[in-house]
């Protein structure tokens, strides 16, 4: 009796070791920063920000902007990502699928005035999915596609306000650091 005690304090103790370094492990916040490359050929460089919240899921935010002579654009996504076949503490790496929340605005300034107008502007939500590969020594590639739908309101100098509903595809290749 005296040893089947000793036996399962010992495995109890090694137990709850191993559980609670697989823990500490995956508790480990993990953080990604990356630039769009199709923005950047675009000439509008979009940036994101991700974070993982637990073992499978992250949160991320994306921010681009563009500002040129009589044109002024911004975009913000707010994405939420489920990393749904990873093993777990692997957030921020493999397959991914998860909600968007996005908002934009493109801004000009109308020939002969110094005064910016609002010509184009949107809110929606949308769905992406695709597959982040992480890799050792830092680098991080990301290979995405997201389905947006939105509330448009668009007018240009003179014409009528045009409000609609609009459904566009939006691919991501993402390059970046992990950290």
């Amino acid at each position: 009796m005296k040893y089947l005690f000793l036996t399962a304090a010992v495995l109890a103790l090694g137990l709850s070791s191993t559980a609670q370094e697989a823990t500490e492990e995956t508790n480990q916040r993990s953080y990604v920063a990356t630039l769009d490359l199709f923005s950047v050929s675009g000439g509008i460089p979009d940036f994101r920000f991700e974070t993982s919240l637990n073992d499978r899921t992250s949160i991320s935010m994306r921010a681009m902007a563009f500002e040129g002579d009589s044109l002024h654009a911004t975009l913000g996504v707010l994405s939420y990502r489920l990393y749904p076949i990873q093993k777990l503490g692997e957030a921020t790496k493999g397959f991914y699928i998860g909600p968007r929340l996005f908002k934009g605005a493109i801004n000009e300034i109308p020939e002969g005035t110094s005064a910016w107008r609002e010509v184009v502007r949107g809110i929606g939500v949308g769905v992406e999915t695709g597959y982040q590969f992480k890799f050792d020594f830092g680098l991080v590639v990301d290979l995405g596609i997201g389905l947006n739908m939105g509330d448009q309101v668009i007018q240009f100098d003179g014409d009528d306000v045009t409000d609609g509903f609009s459904v566009w595809p939006h691919p991501n290749v993402g390059v970046g650091w992990t950290f």
